[in-house]
């Protein structure tokens, strides 16, 4: 098995709020777009082709577009600080995965992005509460 195919599986993982939260909204539409992106580039992931530009573009509209709603929704309450706790590392993971990309696909580079993706999920949770 090609180790860049373990991204197309984290990238699925995002589909699990949107299937436990049973809703359709503005949120998982971009959720839903960002994973078609992300499967359509991991795939075969070449770098900096037209489906690595696109689903960047995607993704950070993704994310953009969540940490403004979570970061509305849950201020002064208790979720807020664990939210943006979430988020640190969720960007700490990102220019680590960054940093190892320059060794394209490599074990380190699959592994935090992985890692990126499943906590990237976790972040997505708190738009939920």
């Amino acid at each position: 098995m090609k180790l860049h195919y373990v991204l197309c599986v984290s990238t699925t993982t995002f589909i699990l709020p949107v299937i436990y939260y049973n809703c359709i909204n503005f949120c998982n539409i971009l959720i839903i777009s960002s994973i078609c992106c992300s499967l359509l580039f991991w795939i075969n992931p070449i770098k900096q082709n037209f489906y690595h530009k696109l689903d960047g573009i995607v993704a950070k509209i993704t994310y953009g577009s969540f940490l403004y709603n979570t970061t509305v929704k849950l201020y002064q309450t208790k979720y807020l600080y664990d939210y943006w706790l979430v988020n640190v590392f969720v960007i700490l993971l990102f220019v680590i995965s960054n940093h190892y990309s320059k060794n394209w696909c490599s074990p380190r580079h699959i592994f935090f992005h992985t890692m990126f993706h499943i906590v990237g999920m976790i972040s997505t949770i708190y738009a939920y509460f």
